[in-house]
């Protein structure tokens, strides 16, 4: 006797498949038995398959109906996990028949609003997020109500705390639901796999873990679930932005392409020795790579690729990993971190980053390249990205997506405002890494001899709405273009270390605020740094562009001779007619 190999509920004895099914713990009692079977007559298992699925829907429903029988009538469990399963289980039969009525008339009475309806469905999505954007609970009281005691048949929760989980659950399984039905109206039917992925009901393996342990094995919710619940969790407490989030999912999905979608409470110390020996060997950018990108891991390591990632993109993959199993064990998934200590050691590792800083004669190397004594720079962006972010300290994607009124005269001091604030056109998409990051930098001196303020009212004239207009948005960052830049003007130039990119300007402003011993707490605001303990984050002010100006940026001197710069074409020699 044996499992029929990639089917659910089916057993082979001798030529005759069965249907197996086990029956859950709480209903053991009621129906006598640990496990319901019956032959299905056949000995082929494309009939033996369809046969068993209709079982197992009709089986799934008996055991529905017991559940509420049991619960005489009460909700489920004030625990949140017991909450998002009612919630999700309602919403998979919602979406069964959505689909259902497409193709028959079984389904009565289906409401049309629960299908899609152009400019409706669209508005219903926003109007639950914004639900959740602003925890409004309060408002999806009423339809809470609606939905347990007409639509479920079990009394509304008296409890605030489980309303409010309820509400919550509800809103984000309405988001999904509109959203898979907008894709179903286009012909898609494969999004909703990512939504709702199959349940892997591994009945006889939790059967077996069962009866071995004493008790109930772990819920089989598999890996690419938890990942979509860690995504919303991370994306609506709003600690990731646009540009992390796909960043972060993306080194997520390593543990996917390595250990397959596996149930959760699977993965333990054997599997990540299995992930980290994997991952040390594949090589950078797969997923990009034509040679890569349509293999599989199986096959890229029959390949024997030469190059493999370096330990800082290793190490960076494995700092992801490991806040997703802290949050796991926090939400009752994981027993532990399975992924701490998994880090490579790097040698003569930094603590400021692992970047270096420029030398003054680095600087020096750098704007007297030809680009900069020829003035041959095709784009404004390549003049003046270097010189803003040595005489600043400012990010890179801080500089790029500047406006033009982001540039201004604040108390008869120029600056420059770095913020959030959203365009003229009222659109956002500037982003920063963290609420110390808004501040009012003071424009350099040297800076303001070479012309940026003529630079700006150029663009200004022209009609442009950002600095650097000739910038786009790739991978949610303005600034990608110029890091490729960069990279390839430092290595023109001789400087041919990984360390030296751009953010390595930060670095040595910073650390040339610390030889000159400006004490950190006024030169934090220039460099937008929090501060430390929570009186001075908390209620200290920031200090005025006037002394940021006189005690902070005005020090800035590296010995350089920029006269050279004083009449480029981005400079004071910019003209109305910007054709760069």
């Amino acid at each position: 006797m044996r499992s029929a190999a990639g089917t659910s509920h089916l057993l082979l004895k001798g030529n005759t498949y069965y249907f197996r099914h086990a029956v859950p713990r709480e209903h053991r009692a009621a129906l006598g038995c640990r496990e319901l079977r019956r032959s299905l007559g056949t000995g082929y298992v494309a009939e033996a398959r369809m046969k068993a699925k209709r079982l197992a829907l009709a089986v799934r429903d008996v055991f529905r109906m017991l559940g509420r029988m049991t619960r005489e009538g009460g909700f489920v469990d004030e625990d949140l996990k017991d909450v998002r399963e009612f919630v999700d289980t309602i919403f998979r039969d919602a979406l069964e028949e959505n689909e259902m009525q497409r193709f028959t008339d079984c389904v009565k009475n289906y409401p049309k609003e629960m299908d899609y309806l152009p400019g409706d469905t669209e508005k219903r999505i926003a109007y639950f997020k914004g639900i959740l954007a602003r925890r409004d609970y309060a408002r999806l009281e009423g339809l809470a109500r609606v939905f347990c005691e007409e639509d479920v048949g079990v009394e509304f929760p008296e409890d605030p705390v489980k309303r409010r989980m309820l509400a919550h659950e509800i809103a984000k399984h309405f988001i999904n639901y509109y959203t898979i039905c907008t894709r179903r109206s286009q012909g898609d039917f494969n999004f909703e796999k990512t939504l709702y992925p199959p349940q892997s009901e591994e009945f006889l393996d939790s059967l077996s873990t069962e009866v071995k342990s004493g008790g109930p094995a772990a819920p089989a919710v598999t890996l690419s679930k938890v990942i979509e619940e860690y995504v919303q969790d991370q994306t609506l407490a709003g600690n990731w932005t646009e540009r992390s989030t796909g960043d972060i999912v993306s080194t997520l999905h390593n543990l996917i392409d390595i250990l397959g979608d596996v149930p959760v409470s699977s993965i333990d110390f054997a599997a990540m020795r299995t992930f980290k020996t994997t991952l040390m060997q594949l090589p950078p950018n797969r997923k990009k790579s034509k040679e890569y990108r349509d293999k599989s891991i199986a096959e890229i390591l029959r390949a024997a690729p030469k190059k493999r990632l370096g330990k800082t993109t290793f190490n960076n993959i494995v700092t992801n990993i490991s806040s997703f199993f802290e949050w796991c064990v926090r939400h009752g998934y994981l027993k532990e971190n399975y992924a701490r200590g998994l880090k490579l050691r790097t040698r003569n590792e930094r603590m400021d980053g692992a970047r270096a800083v420029f030398t003054p004669e680095d600087l020096a190397t750098m704007f007297n390249a030809k680009g900069y004594r020829g003035d041959s720079f095709k784009q404004p962006y390549m003049f003046w990205i270097p010189l803003l972010c040595v005489f600043t300290g400012a990010r890179l994607e801080e500089l790029c997506q500047l406006y033009v009124e982001d540039v201004r005269e604040v108390d008869g001091v120029w600056v420059l405002d770095i913020n959030e604030n959203p365009g003229s056109d009222g659109k956002r998409d500037k982003h920063l890494k963290t609420a110390s990051s808004i501040r009012l930098i003071p424009i350099h001196p040297v800076l303001l001899d070479l012309g940026v303020l003529r630079f700006h009212a150029s663009v200004v004239k022209s009609g442009e709405k950002r600095l650097f207009p000739e910038l786009k948005k790739i991978r949610n960052r303005y600034g990608h273009a110029v890091s490729k830049w960069f990279s390839r003007f430092r290595k023109s130039v001789g400087l041919d270390s990984e360390l030296h990119d751009l953010h390595a300007f930060r670095h040595t402003v910073i650390d040339f605020f610390k030889k000159q011993r400006i004490p950190k707490d006024i030169y934090s605001d220039v460099t937008g740094h929090a501060q430390e303990g929570t009186a001075e984050s908390v209620y200290a002010k920031a200090h005025t562009p006037t002394l940021l100006l006189q005690e902070v940026v005005e020090k800035i001197d590296y010995g350089l001779d920029l006269s050279h710069l004083n009449g480029s074409k981005f400079g004071n020699g910019a003209t109305q007619d910007r054709k760069g």
